[in-house]
């Protein structure tokens, strides 16, 4: 898959968040991920139609990779600009990093509503996914 962590013995630990995103095309969550080779970049980010606190029950969920989002966005709640929307925070916590590439993530979730591995891959038929895996 690529890049492996940790390339270390100490585990490579970055920050999560799910927000809700009130958009003038509906609602949806942005899953903003704090990426662990760039420590102050941009958040790796997707867009997931279902909360955390489903993703047990689903074991695995559609995911959208979207555009990077600027760091304030870990924190902020809000309007948006250019009426796109409003953002809720639902969910926040920690991951901590296994593998993390381009191609594809793995990481161990704690957020309030959701705890657990998930990998994050691209399908054959092009669309990205969302499983969870066993710890």
């Amino acid at each position: 898959m690529g890049t492996k962590f940790p390339h270390t013995d100490q585990p490579v630990q970055v920050r999560t968040v799910l927000m809700r995103h009130d958009a003038p095309d509906g609602v949806h969550f942005d899953w903003m991920i704090e990426d662990p080779a760039e420590s102050q970049g941009r958040l790796w980010t997707a867009r997931v139609l279902i909360p955390a606190g489903q993703w047990h029950d689903v074991g695995r969920w559609r995911i959208e990779p979207i555009g990077r989002h600027r760091r304030v966005y870990l924190t902020y709640e809000g309007p948006l600009t250019d009426g796109r929307g409003t953002l809720t925070r639902v969910d926040q916590g920690v991951c901590r990093v296994v593998e993390w590439s381009d191609d594809g993530i793995v990481i161990d979730v704690q957020m309030s509503a959701f705890e657990g591995v998930v990998e994050v891959a691209k399908a054959h038929d092009g669309q990205w996914w969302a499983t969870e895996r066993e710890r």
